[in-house]
């Protein structure tokens, strides 16, 4: 959704003469939260105010996890029957990239079902393996999810490293990191080929990478991060803990400014958070660097959302600032998915979860594996 404003940002990276476009996507779209707020403000979103904050926030730790090259997440999959479980759910993992398949044949975007299919297969080469009781413990699978090609819905840059383990019950499960990257085709196919098979991945597109996955033993998580992790400046668990405690009062300042629909000041403290981060990380390692400065934080953001952000390239574009305020707002990345199986969550049992009221044409959005009987809007009876 695009929305208009009073203002107009120039969202191009600073010091580039690109007619008005961004030199790289930019790995974060703060219009994207402009217009989720505005919609909650029109009680058009389906979710709550508390909801929505605690979105912007996981999103906003996100992106800065990508700035300063930390695992974008760590997850814990059960070991099921030979089948792979996620968190919280009944539901094997290869069924809900099975029903997003289905969900995207509908739905999305053709230039994407080769590499849809290409996840699926090579979910089931990992599943294999992982759930093999005489797999030994330690076993790691990398999967590589390159940007998709031009047009793509897929534009994370990330390295799934999974290893089998066991708990002090004896039961094993598996650990998942996701580590961002910015390598290209070809440097994914270089490291794959230092781990594995000489040539196995050359001229490799984005489908044959999640295809074949790659077995290795004996390679711990950090050496994963280490061969696929973006290269500028490894920050250690420590000091992203000071930068997250520093930039802190600010991002909750850009996200109580969004909520208010103010997009000037919404930048301006984006900006300014994203400096901020980037001097408490000088402060932490003893170099020049102020962190958080005392005083008052409307003066701090004012003076640190007007210094030009250091650019980064990160695994989904570059991570920067804006220039507030000169030229036309430009349409930034949208929000891309992970995976595929990120859209089989859309549908259940019972098919689509969404869906129009036929009475007032408001969208509706229904508990998994529930039915309901009225508009959450008008109240009109939506049964078939």
């Amino acid at each position: 959704m695009y929305l208009e404003t009073s203002r107009h940002y120039d969202f191009q990276q600073p010091g580039h003469e690109t007619q008005g476009l961004p030199r790289s996507p930019l790995a974060y779209d703060p219009t994207l939260d402009f217009s989720y707020y505005h919609a909650l403000s029109e009680g058009k979103l389906n979710i709550g105010k508390d909801d929505l904050d605690a979105y912007i926030k996981r999103q906003l730790v996100t992106n800065l996890s990508e700035r300063f090259d930390m695992p974008l997440s760590v997850t814990n999959y059960k070991i099921r029957d030979g089948q792979i479980y996620g968190e919280n759910t009944d539901l094997p993992f290869t069924e809900m990239i099975k029903r997003g398949i289905d969900h995207r044949q509908k739905y999305g975007n053709p230039l994407d079902f080769s590499r849809e299919e290409a996840e699926l297969t090579g979910f089931l080469k990992v599943q294999a393996v992982l759930t093999d009781p005489k797999t030994p413990l330690g076993t790691v699978m990398i999967s590589v999810s390159p940007r998709g090609q031009e047009g793509s819905s897929y534009q994370h840059n990330f390295v799934d490293g999974m290893e089998v383990k066991e708990d002090e019950t004896g039961s094993r499960f598996i650990e998942s990191t996701r580590y961002g990257s910015s390598l290209t085709l070809s440097e994914f196919s270089d490291r794959l080929n230092q781990l594995g098979e000489m040539n196995a991945y050359d001229g490799a597109n984005d489908a044959y990478f999640l295809s074949h996955p790659l077995r290795v033993n004996g390679i711990s998580k950090q050496q994963v991060r280490s061969l696929f992790a973006n290269e500028d400046g490894k920050v250690t668990d420590d000091e992203f803990d000071f930068i997250l405690q520093q930039s802190a009062p600010v991002w909750e300042h850009y996200r109580k400014t969004m909520a208010d629909l103010d997009l000037e000041n919404a930048l301006l403290s984006f900006n300014a958070g994203l400096n901020i981060a980037d001097e408490a990380l000088k402060t932490y390692r003893g170099g020049k660097g102020t962190g958080l400065r005392s005083g008052n934080l409307n003066e701090i953001i004012d003076v640190y959302g007007r210094i030009p952000v250091r650019q980064v390239m990160v695994g989904c574009g570059s991570s920067s600032g804006f220039d507030i305020p000169n030229g036309p707002v430009n349409a930034l990345r949208q929000n891309s998915p992970f995976s595929v199986s990120e859209f089989g969550k859309l549908t259940d049992r019972y098919g689509e979860r969404s869906f129009d009221c036929p009475h007032c044409g408001w969208k509706n959005s229904r508990p998994e594996n529930q039915l309901v009987e009225k508009c959450s809007h008008c109240g009109g009876s939506v049964r078939c």
